[in-house]
C-alpha cells in the first residue's frame, strides 16, 4: 500500500494524472491517502471538476481528505464551497484541525458575508476551550 501510494504520488507531482489514475483505479483496496493523493494533483493541475467528483465518490473521509479539497476550492476562489463543506464536516461530527479553519477563513475573506468568518472563529474558540477544560 505504501508503495502503490508513493508510485501514484510521483505520478501526479510530475503531471502524469492519467498513469496516477490507471495505477489508482487498478488497486483492489482505494485508501484516503491514494485518494486525497490525486484530489491534490487534480487541483494543481487545474481539474477542478475531477477532483470534485473523486472527493464525491470517497467512502470514507478523514480531516486530510476534507483539507486537500477545501485547500482547492480556497486557491480557486469558491468560498462558499469552502464553507459548505466545513458545515459538512461539523454535520458528521468530524474535527477539523489548524489547517482546515485557517483555510476556512481564508475563504470566508472572499465571501461578501463576513458574518460566515466570526461564526468560524466562534467555533474555533469552542473547540480550543474544550480541550482546555479536559486538562
Amino acid at each position: 500500500s505504501f508503495i502503490l501510494n508513493s508510485i501514484i504520488d510521483v505520478y501526479a507531482k510530475f503531471g502524469r494524472l492519467h498513469d496516477a489514475r490507471w495505477l489508482f483505479e487498478k488497486r483492489l483496496r482505494r485508501d484516503v491517502v491514494a485518494h486525497t493523493t490525486l484530489i491534490a494533483a487534480y487541483w494543481k493541475h487545474g481539474q477542478v471538476g475531477t477532483a470534485r467528483e473523486l472527493f464525491d465518490g470517497m467512502l470514507i473521509r478523514d480531516v486530510v481528505s476534507y483539507n486537500a479539497i477545501i485547500s482547492g476550492h480556497v486557491q480557486n476562489g469558491q468560498g462558499y464551497s469552502v464553507i459548505q463543506l466545513f458545515l459538512e464536516m461539523a454535520r458528521i461530527e468530524l474535527r477539523p484541525d489548524d489547517f482546515t479553519f485557517t483555510s476556512v477563513l481564508s475563504a470566508s475573506g472572499s465571501v461578501t458575508d463576513r458574518t460566515h468568518g466570526c461564526r468560524f472563529i466562534l467555533r474555533w474558540l469552542k473547540l480550543d476551550l474544550d480541550e482546555l477544560c479536559l486538562l
